[in-house]
């Protein structure tokens, strides 16, 4: 078979591309798994998702609720 060093150049090149890409993969995947939780506020990283603080602020307004006008379950 002869030597053809475009043939070369096309493997290496295909086998470069192709390791870059599983090595990306690995290391998003890793980044990923690894990163915390939270969002950005004005006050800095906030250790909560958006939609624990809806969570926190529905439960605060529930509990405020109660608070000022009674709760109904000690009225059952």
């Amino acid at each position: 078979m002869q030597y053809r060093p475009m043939h070369t150049a096309l493997y290496y090149l295909l086998g470069l591309g192709t390791f870059a890409l599983v090595a990306g993969g690995v290391i998003a995947f890793v980044a990923l798994r690894n990163a915390p939780e939270g969002f950005e506020s004005d006050e800095g990283f906030v250790g909560l998702t958006k939609g624990d603080e809806v969570l926190l602020k529905q439960f605060a307004q529930v509990r405020n609720y109660s608070t000022v006008h009674g709760s109904m379950d000690l009225a059952a």
